[in-house]
């Protein structure tokens, strides 16, 4: 799911305001804008931890 927000948002140019609507409405999931902008910010900083550590 978290993969599925992250290519709504790049790849389809979708905000989160418009994929929190999505996600009610296709699957009736409570999803909100927050938290979907703070699993991509985790998911980077995750990503750009790892490649610092190899990095060093």
């Amino acid at each position: 799911m978290i993969a599925e927000t992250i290519r709504l948002n790049f790849g389809q140019k979708s905000p989160a305001n418009w994929q929190e609507s999505y996600w009610q409405e296709t699957l009736g999931l409570d999803i909100s804008r927050d938290n979907i902008t703070n699993w991509h910010i985790k998911i980077c900083h995750n990503a750009l931890d790892s490649l610092a550590q190899r990095c060093s």
